[in-house]
């Protein structure tokens, strides 16, 4: 059994098509087939079940997938030792980050990256948190990038950073006129959120709580782009991470105000997959995201 056939086996379950696993290996559909077709032959056996508009893997492919991922991921960081061997730093880094992070903090960080390993692909993808710490522990991502992150048995948490979150209004909002003000001025201000279960809801919802606020919520939402959109029509004010809303800033679509007393900040996590072998872009990639923070 040759490691091409094992890898286009593991990407077809992965991306859940015959035809987008053909376009990731540069080979043609049929031969795709025809390389399942040589894996079932050499274990007698059937590996996958083809649906109509799905794909499942029979008992035999769930194992040989399972094993079959460990012994790709394997061979992957023995060719990046080897290539260490010279010098050379190359493949890829799959990230799954949360919206916020992914695209307003990690930019920096992978220019940076691929300044000094030019011949390393980073891959960025933006979901929620739950979806993060599912692609992480599938080993589909190398790495993810959460906040508040979750204490698991199934993964490793190395603390990245910590994001201020401040008051955020119109410019013509009555609160715009202050920078800094006591929680407690926000009670009864119409407030736009995060969507009930999204860790920074739960962080300010408890802040909120702890200070005797209360507030009238007039939307919720599963991004921060949506929720600054909102902001920005004055359908509510908000607290957010100060790094998520400087382009706004800037152009002064969005006014922010400190929180005075007790600072709110939410925690980032770098997350990976416990005990598993790292490739050396990826540890590469990890120290880049550390050593910014010294």
């Amino acid at each position: 059994m040759h490691i091409e056939s094992l890898k286009i086996f593991c990407d077809i379950f992965d991306l859940k098509s015959f035809s987008k696993a053909a376009e990731s290996n540069f080979i043609t559909q049929s031969a795709v087939s025809q390389q399942i077709r040589q894996l079932e032959r050499l274990w007698k056996t059937k590996l996958l079940i083809r649906n109509k508009n799905d794909l499942a893997l029979t008992q035999e492919g769930e194992l040989l997938y399972k094993e079959g991922k460990m012994i790709l991921e394997r061979f992957e960081a023995l060719s990046q030792n080897l290539n260490k061997t010279k010098q050379l730093i190359q493949g890829n880094v799959r990230v799954a980050s949360i919206h916020g992070v992914g695209l307003h903090e990690l930019p920096p960080y992978i220019k940076k990256f691929i300044k000094q390993y030019p011949k390393v692909n980073v891959k960025l993808e933006y979901m929620r948190d739950s979806q993060v710490y599912n692609e992480v522990i599938q080993r589909r991502a190398d790495l993810g990038i959460v906040a508040f992150p979750k204490i698991l048995p199934q993964i490793d948490v190395i603390a990245f950073r910590r994001d201020k979150l401040v008051i955020v209004c119109h410019p013509k909002h009555r609160l715009a006129k202050f920078k800094r003000v006591a929680i407690k001025k926000i009670n009864g201000t119409n407030f736009v959120s995060f969507e009930k279960g999204i860790p920074t809801r739960r962080i300010v919802d408890q802040f909120l709580h702890e200070n005797r606020v209360g507030i009238k919520l007039t939307m919720e939402f599963d991004n921060i782009e949506t929720l600054k959109k909102a902001v920005e029509v004055d359908a509510g004010i908000s607290i957010l991470p100060l790094v998520t809303i400087k382009n706004e800033l800037t152009h002064k679509t969005l006014h922010a105000i400190e929180i005075s007393g007790r600072p709110l900040t939410r925690p980032l996590g770098i997350i990976t997959s416990k005990g598993r072998a790292l490739p050396p872009q990826v540890n590469k990639f990890i120290n880049v995201l550390l050593q910014s923070q010294k």
